[in-house]
């Protein structure tokens, strides 16, 4: 299991994710607002990623402010929302491959359809919550798996 928090909030390496995890939820919510008010949100399933991304930081803001206290909330709470992260992202990758790009093959289509790969920022937040739990964060083990999310991140940009 992860340490305790460190007393130093500059050198607290979980906090630092955790909030980068905070800021890149609430960046999305605009994201997947203006993306999917592009076809008037045609699904009502397509608000599903856009009430997650507003009600995330949040809850992930109170789990931090009681981490210290409450250690197996801020667990509890980031694993669950972790784990609804990396469900919506799959979702969403599934949702997205019925877009016109697979059906056309144009260059219109790769520029307006649906980005297939775009839902898999929801699974990477969600692996680094679960991450930032389940690893140490003192150990190289820890900075290997973050350094594989900011990779797959980056790469993810280029898909």
């Amino acid at each position: 299991m992860a340490c305790a928090p460190r007393a130093d909030w500059r050198t607290d390496h979980q906090l630092w994710v955790e909030g980068f995890v905070v800021a890149n939820f609430a960046g999305l919510v605009l994201d997947i607002y203006l993306a999917h008010s592009q076809n008037g949100f045609r699904r009502p399933v397509e608000y599903l990623p856009l009430y997650f991304s507003a009600a995330a930081p949040p809850v992930l803001l109170a789990g931090i402010a009681v981490r210290a206290r409450a250690r197996a909330l801020w667990t509890d709470v980031g694993y669950l929302i972790g784990w609804l992260a990396v469900l919506i992202g799959l979702a969403g990758v599934v949702w997205h491959l019925d877009s016109q790009f697979f059906e056309s093959r144009t260059l219109r289509s790769l520029t307006y359809a649906a980005p297939f790969a775009a839902p898999l920022a929801y699974t990477g937040l969600g692996l680094l919550l679960i991450v930032n739990r389940m690893v140490k964060p003192d150990g190289s083990e820890w900075a290997q798996w973050v350094l594989l999310m900011a990779l797959g991140g980056f790469g993810g940009n280029f898909i």
